[in-house]
């Protein structure tokens, strides 16, 4: 049982790694590769002129609900449906591997989708490869949610199956007394 229990800790780790660098892929470098020596050019800039990263905060949205209220009344166009949707699809199997992984409460799954959302945004702004938009947090923290949430109801459709499970096999297993 201890040795099933580490395979699956080992998968759900190999999976999480490969999510993860797919997240950063998708977020930050929109499906491309990264390029090491733009990305420090970025930071040299940035050294050299912080004020960027005002300016690059003026350009996103500090405003929780502004870009949210736009994609919804926009939902026929592809862009925003992309950016509604996926912001909280992307971050789906986040609940679930922090569930899985961790097998930790609701709000450190929600914690942990904040911060992870919260270090991609900031990224962004850093490198200037983004804007920083407070509506992302808020779509990717739901995201992480929704996760959670999907894997718990699993669980819970599951729990009578296991528990029947349990139940024959020591009923197989008692002593029989004839």
């Amino acid at each position: 049982m201890k040795l099933k229990k580490q395979s699956v800790q080992l998968i759900v780790l190999l999976v999480s790694i490969l999510y993860f660098y797919l997240l950063v892929k998708i977020i930050l470098f929109k499906f491309g590769s990264p390029d090491l020596s733009f990305l420090l050019g970025q930071l040299r800039r940035l050294a050299e002129n912080p004020g960027r990263l005002l300016r690059g905060l003026e350009l996103g949205n500090l405003v929780p609900g502004y870009t949210i209220r736009q994609n919804i009344d926009h939902l026929s166009n592809g862009t925003d449906k992309l950016n509604f949707f996926g912001n909280i699809a992307l971050f789906v199997p986040a609940g679930i591997l922090i569930r899985i992984g961790l097998g930790r409460r609701l709000l450190l799954a929600v914690l942990i989708s904040f911060a992870v959302s919260l270090g991609l945004e900031v990224s962004q702004l850093v490198l200037s490869i983004g804007t920083f938009d407070v509506d992302d947090l808020i779509l990717n923290t739901s995201g992480g949610l929704i996760g959670y949430v999907l894997i718990r109801m699993a669980e819970a459709l599951d729990a009578p199956f296991r528990r029947r499970e349990q139940e024959e096999k020591q009923a197989s297993s008692a002593p029989r007394l004839l």
